[in-house]
C-alpha cells in the first residue's frame, strides 16, 4: 500500500514534467525530486518482497516516460506564438518591455516586435536542436544551451528579462530529479536483491556508478554529493 501510495506521488511529478504549459514542467522536475529524496535507504529496508516489486515496477515506467533532455524552451515559444495570436492589444508588460515605445525597433507595435524576436528565437531554436542531435552527454548539450542563452540575451537585451533566461538551470533541474529517480531504482533494486540495472546518468557521462563499499553499496551520480548509500538491515 505504502508503494503505491508513493507512485501516485511520482506519477504526479512525471504527469506535470511532461506537460505542454511551462510552469508545470518545470515544477515536475521539483516533485520528482522531492519524491526521490524522501524514499531514504531506511524506508526501503522495511518494505517487504511485494512491496519492492510493486515499487521497482512502477519507477521503471516512471522512468520510461520522462525524458532527462528539457523542451521548455519549445514550449515558451509556443505560449509565446499564443499570447501574440489573441485578439485584442499586447502590451509592453506582455512582451516584457518597459513600455510600447521600445517596440519601435522591430515596427510599429508591440505585437510586430514581438513577432520579430519570436521569429529570431525559433530561428536560434532550430540550430541548437539540429547541432544537440550530435551532443550525447550533458556537458555537450549544456555547451549548446550556454549558446543559445547567450544569442537570446543579446537579440533581446531590452527586455526586463530575456525569454530563455535560466534555460540551462530549467534542464539541470530536470536531470537532477531524473538521476535522483534512477538512484532510487537501483537502490530498490539492491534491497530486493535483484541485479541492478545499468542505468545512464543524466548529469555525467556513462552510466551512473555502483560501488561496493564495507557496510552495503554507494550507488553515485557524476554530479557532487547525488548519491545514495544502502545498508543491510
Amino acid at each position: 500500500a505504502a508503494a503505491r501510495d508513493l507512485l501516485d506521488v511520482f506519477a504526479c511529478g512525471v504527469d506535470l514534467a511532461n506537460s505542454w504549459l511551462p510552469i508545470e514542467h518545470m515544477l515536475g522536475a521539483l516533485v520528482l525530486q522531492r519524491a526521490s529524496a524522501a524514499v531514504g535507504d531506511e524506508v526501503l529496508a522495511r518494505f517487504d518482497p511485494a512491496g519492492l516489486a510493486v515499487f521497482a515496477a512502477g519507477l521503471a515506467v516512471a522512468d520510461s516516460v520522462v525524458h532527462p533532455e528539457s523542451v521548455w524552451p519549445m514550449l515558451l515559444v509556443s505560449q509565446l506564438v499564443a499570447q501574440l495570436d489573441v485578439e485584442g492589444e499586447v502590451s509592453a508588460r506582455d512582451l516584457g518591455l518597459g513600455n510600447r515605445w521600445q517596440a519601435w525597433r522591430h515596427g510599429f507595435s508591440v505585437r510586430d516586435s514581438g513577432r520579430a524576436r519570436t521569429r529570431s528565437l525559433v530561428a536560434a531554436l532550430q540550430h541548437f536542436v539540429r547541432d544537440a542531435v550530435g551532443a550525447d552527454s550533458w556537458p555537450a548539450r549544456r555547451a549548446l544551451l550556454a549558446e543559445l542563452a547567450k544569442a537570446d540575451r543579446a537579440a533581446n537585451a531590452d527586455l526586463w528579462r530575456p525569454f530563455l533566461a535560466g534555460v540551462e538551470a530549467n534542464e539541470e533541474s530536470r536531470r537532477l530529479g531524473v538521476a535522483q529517480l534512477r538512484l532510487l531504482r537501483l537502490a530498490v533494486a539492491w534491497h530486493a536483491s535483484q541485479p541492478l540495472p545499468r542505468l545512464d546518468d543524466p548529469l555525467g557521462v556513462g552510466p551512473l556508478q555502483v560501488l561496493e563499499v564495507a557496510d552495503g553499496v554507494l550507488l553515485r551520480s557524476a554530479e557532487a554529493d547525488l548519491q545514495r548509500h544502502c545498508r543491510r538491515r
